[in-house]
């Protein structure tokens, strides 16, 4: 079987074979953790849980229900955008929230306790990945700042009231529910793996079911493995550590992680992630882990 090798795999190769130390890449692996970045945004979901949580009000527990009994399983009931950055202070969380207006996470105090509390395992992430996706994501976001949340739009994402859907304003600032806003910015950011129905169609499960089919996964799969590089084994056992500490090291441990290493460990897990051949069981783990390392990095490692 012919094997094709990309033009940075190519470049690795040649550098090793002219005497160049393979674990001696800082520069490399500095460009290649801004590729990683430049080139993925994440869909960041929240299943529903079993139970209301005993802490929310009596609308809170209503609109969970909602959201949790009109969609399609699995039950979904928040969707946002994690879009990466290099840059310090840039928020990468945006997203939209009952009585609150659309926004980066700084407006809304990057909520620690919302991403990082009991709603740790909950949490799953869908990677998408094709050119300067960040930057364009990031600029379409902008766009949609201070949209106002909309619970009635929920109507428009089941049957039958769907086809009703593509009727209503789909322009920046036109109100919007999580699913609504989410679809909204990638419709207008990247066209190569936008949603294939009006904003107002989707609820966060049926976006968040879309989103992860194969056809999205496997143009992801497929632009990662054309933009990927060869690891030494220096580079991959630095991988390895950073994943571990992401995943299940101390607050501290995270902490001292570089943000190449944590661009670099996400970049692979997001690898993990888009792999179609994954049955349903082994996605949903590697979604949540994929989300536990982003939350993480943008919570603890960034803050």
């Amino acid at each position: 079987m012919a094997v094709h090798l990309t033009q940075s795999q190519w470049g690795y190769l040649l550098k090793t074979c002219q005497g160049g130390s393979v674990g001696a890449s800082s520069a490399v692996a500095s460009d290649d953790a801004r590729s990683f970045i430049s080139s993925l945004v994440f869909v960041l979901a929240l299943e529903g849980q079993n139970e209301p949580d005993p802490s929310w009000n009596t609308w809170q527990t209503f609109l969970d229900s909602v959201v949790q009994f009109s969609q399609p399983r699995p039950s979904i009931t928040h969707v946002e955008l994690v879009v990466p950055s290099m840059r310090e202070g840039e928020s990468m969380h945006f997203a939209t929230y009952i009585t609150e207006r659309a926004g980066w996470g700084s407006s809304f105090n990057n909520n620690r306790s919302f991403y990082l509390g009991e709603n740790i395992g909950n949490w799953r992430a869908i990677p998408i990945s094709c050119t300067n996706a960040a930057e364009r994501v990031r600029v379409e976001c902008n766009k949609h700042v201070g949209t106002e949340y909309s619970i009635a739009l929920y109507l428009c994402a089941v049957p039958p009231m769907r086809a009703l859907a593509s009727l209503l304003p789909d322009t920046p600032l036109s109100s919007a529910h999580c699913g609504t806003l989410t679809a909204r910015v990638l419709k207008g950011a990247l066209s190569e793996t936008a949603p294939a129905h009006a904003s107002a169609w989707y609820g966060p499960s049926t976006l968040f079911i879309e989103m992860s089919s194969d056809d999205v996964q496997r143009k992801t799969s497929d632009f990662l493995f054309k933009t990927s590089s060869i690891k030494s084994l220096v580079e991959q056992e630095g991988e390895n550590a950073a994943l571990h500490n992401l995943l299940h090291g101390s607050d501290d441990d995270v902490r001292t992680l570089s943000n190449e290493a944590c661009c670099i460990a996400i970049r692979s897990l997001a690898e993990r992630a888009c792999n179609t051949e994954l049955n349903d069981t082994a996605r949903c783990v590697v979604q949540k882990q994929l989300a536990t390392t982003l939350l993480r990095y943008s919570i603890i490692n960034r803050s």
